[in-house]
């Protein structure tokens, strides 16, 4: 016998900075979901806090530069790239 499940995986954005309208939004796209026959249903990670994602509010996390190794395989820098690797 095979145990075979539907699972959906939710690409949506929270109500920014409304944790209430974002769980009301979470619970509708929850309903979808299980009205199509999922029995798992994935979020993306902070939905319910109600984060910003994609704000930066100034901040650079877990950013990558070319660095040295772009350089040596022949990738171009901007001249943003550029300062950024001087600082």
């Amino acid at each position: 016998m095979s145990n075979k499940y539907t699972v959906a995986v939710v690409q949506a954005a929270p109500v920014l900075f409304d944790v209430e309208n974002s769980l009301k939004k979470a619970a509708k796209l929850v309903d979808e979901a299980a009205q199509k026959g999922s029995k798992l249903i994935l979020f993306p990670e902070a939905f319910i806090s109600a984060y910003p994602r994609g704000l930066s509010f100034g901040t650079v996390v877990g950013s990558r530069s070319v660095g040295i190794l772009g350089c040596i395989i022949g990738i171009p820098q901007s001249k943003n790239m550029a300062q950024n690797q001087k600082n």
